[in-house]
């Protein structure tokens, strides 16, 4: 039972994980959800930023690489490169609350950094977009301020990142955001920029040297009291323009607007994915080499910036020149998911970059959300077939999102964005592969098809494992420490410290003999400490089957058959009222000996546990245990042994069956309980599974999962967690 109750024998008090934070979101088979990208959240980022190098696919270099490590909260949010293969990537920095700097950074070809700079800007600044000037040196362009008192603005800088004389210039009304931005000519032409302004979408035309030559911001509304906005722009090759965006009407929709060269409407579009939707937005855009348009961003009901959990999908979407949809492709998983860049690869296919919630493992604490975000990269052809899904990101956990995306000459990409808080460059080969960062490495390759056990899933299907071959040991334990206890003459109040009791009918004597039986029943039972109370209801009955030495010394033997188990643990403490029940049986062996205590429990034959989770009354996730034949120790110095090489479990859940078998020892740290090494693995009847791997640095456990998604054998994808996520 979860009990927060003593083990009697020498093992201290042990609290098991409710079965519902282990199976709660258990799915059977993928499913859609997704929208990425993160909130503006401060991460304590102290130790060594992850990162990596190496030489991937075509001999072309490859990284991850960490920029202004723990000088303040930035991002970086577009990136671009230049002729010799270095790149320039432009975002924001926050350091010790003050107002947002503009931060530009280089990296040579290899990913190491030349320069960084933080540029303030009056009022604080974001760059949201970059490009590269035929004149030399670089404009930048995003938005001052925010709320009401934003401003658009450019600012040029040299080939040194350095500010140049005479900018920042500024654009648009208060309330004006300017999100993206081309360059004509290489700017000797001037530059379109693109954003909203109140409730229109934004577009200016700028001279080289920085002056409004033309701006437009009363576009007809796309429904009555409904604004809209740009978030890209791209030129097309008959000389006129598309805005990529999305508008408010009753829900949200994506939508593509086609201006000619003074700004002015010639048609606009929106989608919503054929079904509905409470928000859905473009926020990438590119023209295909067909003269088609290729549009991303995301699409679902959990979209919205902020959202913490739920369903928001990566939108893809290719039309013709008329923005007529040719195809329509969602991806993602089971959480936020969404696509902010785009590119054409060399080989004539598309790169979407994107944020994923979904495949990092169980959302555990939502106000935290952000901390499971991770890249996901997908390669498409032109009719829409999907060549790849690939994730990347930190482990244990950290924020890793993708803001832009640009294509490099050597065949690869880079993605900019964010990890951790900080401003972040990736460079990744031909493939979607990059540097593996060890021990902080999140690296999956998402099947074309996934089984029960899947990236959705895969945290609780380890804690669903570790469930089963944990739970039987500690409620069988429980139970004979008891009967021990009671014939030790032991008061049910050193048991029950916060009130209620338990008896045994009938009274258990000094001397416990083989044959004897009891029923123990509870009475609101309520154990542990303050804020950590656990309230035990209900009875089970107890048959020794065996008994030699006296139990509770150093030197004894107990075979002990526990039936007719129905057992529910309460947690006073919390709200709504979280309870977990236990109905069946088991049988328990334990054998002490110069006070090394060894167990077997397993299940009789034709029986099973059942485990039962519920939240304010209601059944949340309910689980069969059964066979299961789990052996432990525990030795006079202190060493345990949760579960020993061989030993076997199967759990029953949702009409799944799981097998869950150890094939190395889970050793646990003497002073914290907790697994310092062992290897156990979870198989479906569909040829999924999942191997477990535990290990211990100093008191931190952690556990690396290695998931077989299709089922073919072969590792899909490797997630790093700490133990106290899975148990």
């Amino acid at each position: 039972m979860r009990t927060g109750c003593r083990r009697r024998g020498g093992i201290a008090r042990r609290a098991l994980k409710s079965l519902a934070a282990v199976i709660l979101t258990f799915t059977l088979a993928a499913c859609g959800g997704g929208g990425g990208g993160g909130d503006d959240v401060v991460i304590d980022d102290t130790p060594p930023p992850p990162t990596g190098s190496g030489t991937g696919a075509g001999g072309v270099p490859v990284y991850f690489k960490v920029l202004a490590h723990n000088q303040g909260y930035g991002r970086s949010n577009a990136v671009v490169e230049l002729e010799d293969g270095s790149l320039v990537s432009a975002g924001f920095q926050s350091v010790s609350g003050a107002p947002n700097d503009v931060f530009v950074a280089k990296t040579d070809r290899a990913g190491t950094v030349l320069w960084e700079r933080r540029l303030p800007v009056s009022g604080g600044a974001i760059a949201h977009a970059l490009r590269p000037l035929a004149a030399g040196g670089f404009m930048l362009a995003g938005t001052i301020g925010d709320g009401a008192a934003a401003r658009g603005f450019m600012l040029r800088i040299d080939a040194q990142g350095n500010a140049v004389s005479g900018w920042p210039k500024t654009f648009g009304e208060a309330g004006t955001q300017v999100l993206t931005m081309i360059a004509l000519g290489g700017g000797n032409d001037g530059f379109m920029l693109a954003g909203v302004s109140g409730p229109s979408p934004y577009v200016a035309r700028v001279d080289a040297a920085g002056s409004l030559v033309w701006t437009k911001n009363n576009y007809a509304a796309f429904c009555p009291g409904g604004g809209a906005m740009a978030t890209t722009i791209v030129p097309t090759s008959d000389g006129r323009y598309i805005l990529g965006g999305r508008t408010g009407c009753f829900e949200w929709a994506a939508t593509l607007m086609k201006i000619d060269a003074n700004g002015n409407e010639l048609w606009r579009k929106t989608f919503d994915d054929g079904v509905p939707s409470r928000y859905a937005g473009f926020d990438a855009l590119v023209e295909t080499p067909d003269g088609g348009l290729l549009a991303a961003g995301r699409v679902g009901e959990a979209c919205l910036p902020g959202e913490k959990v739920g369903d928001c999908d990566v939108l893809l979407i290719k039309t013709d020149a008329t923005g007529a949809a040719l195809w329509t492709r969602r991806y993602g998983g089971a959480n936020i998911d969404g696509a902010n860049g785009l590119a054409l690869a060399a080989d004539g296919n598309y790169l979407v970059g994107a944020t994923t919630r979904s495949y990092g493992g169980t959302i555990t604490d939502e106000a935290a959300a952000v901390m499971w975000d991770d890249l996901f990269l997908i390669k498409v052809t032109p009719d829409g077939s999907t060549v790849w899904q690939k994730v990347k990101g930190v482990r244990p956990r950290a924020l890793d999102a993708t803001m832009g995306m640009a294509r490099t000459a050597d065949g690869g990409f880079v993605i900019a964005g964010e990890a951790g808080g900080n401003p972040l460059l990736v460079k990744f080969d031909r493939d979607g592969a990059t540097a593996v960062l060890q021990k902080d490495d999140l690296t999956i390759s998402l099947p074309a098809t996934t089984g029960a056990i899947n990236f959705d899933n895969a945290v609780d299907v380890a804690g669903l494992g570790a469930g089963a071959l944990l739970l039987p040991g500690q409620v069988g334990g429980e139970l004979l420490d008891l009967l021990i206890a009671a014939s030790s003459g032991e008061s049910p109040a050193d048991y029950c410290t916060g009130g209620g009791s338990y008896r045994f009918e009938p009274a258990v004597p000094a001397t416990l003999v083989a044959g004897a039986s009891y029923t123990l029943s509870f009475d609101q039972c309520t154990a542990g400490p303050a804020g950590d109370r656990l309230r035990i209801r209900g009875s089970a009955r107890l048959t020794l089957t065996s008994v030699s030495g006296v139990p509770g010394s150093s030197d004894y033997l107990v075979i002990l058959l526990a039936t007719d188990i129905a057992l529910a643990v309460d947690e006073p403490d919390s709200t709504p009222l979280l309870s977990q029940s236990f109905a069946g049986s088991l049988g328990l062996q334990r054998g002490v000996a110069v006070g090394n205590r060894s167990e077997v429990v397993n299940s009789p034959a034709g029986t099973t546990l059942a485990v039962t989770d519920l939240s304010g009354g209601t059944v949340t996730a309910s689980a069969t245990l059964g066979p299961f034949t789990i052996r432990s120790t525990l030795s006079a110095a202190g060493a345990a042994r949760a579960a020993t090489a061989g030993d076997s479990a199967t759990l029953v859940i949702g009409g799944q069956t799981l097998a869950v078998n150890v094939s190395q020892a889970i050793d646990l740290g003497a002073t914290t309980l907790e697994p310092t090494a062992g290897i156990y693995r979870v198989s479906a009847t569909d040829g999924s599974r999942m191997t477990v791997a535990l290990s211990a640095s100093g008191d931190t456990s952690t556990a690396t999962l290695a998931i077989d998604a299709d089922g073919d054998g072969q590792d899909d994808g490797n997630i790093l967690v700490p133990w106290e996520f899975i148990f």
